[in-house]
């Protein structure tokens, strides 16, 4: 049994059938054959979910949950990584307890502003009574 998913990159659509076995490896084949040499850093697979957040997959269980959660054909948006999108000690384990990549840097905190702006109460306007 396969699944039909949509994969969108910028203003191009592609329909692809997914098997139940390894649907990520099946998923990532397919996008080195509809777009070569388009994401020489690596890409990021996400689609939208109920809440309107975009998820990102990066294994079978989180494509299967993904797949599971659609109440119609799957949209995978794709996104290339930029040089700047550095690997870090964090790992990414799945809902399966299986490593599915690393995570990048969180990003640092801004720092707050020494001085915060001072509420000024404004002035009561007096009438003129003539």
């Amino acid at each position: 049994m396969s699944a039909t998913i949509k994969i969108v990159f910028q203003k191009d659509i592609r329909r692809v059938a997914l098997p139940q076995e390894a649907p990520f490896k099946k998923l990532e084949d397919a996008i080195g054959r509809f777009y070569p040499n388009e994401f020489p850093n690596g890409v990021y697979v996400r689609y939208l979910d109920d809440e309107e957040d975009y998820v990102t997959v990066t294994c079978d269980q989180e494509l299967l949950d993904a797949l599971e959660l659609s109440s119609s054909t799957l949209k995978l948006y794709l996104s290339a990584k930029t040089e700047s999108d550095s690997d870090s000690d964090f790992v990414k384990v799945s809902k399966d307890g299986q490593r599915s990549g690393l995570l990048n840097n969180p990003p640092t905190p801004k720092p707050e502003p020494e001085s915060q702006p001072k509420y000024v109460q404004p002035e009561e306007v007096k009438e003129d009574k003539e």
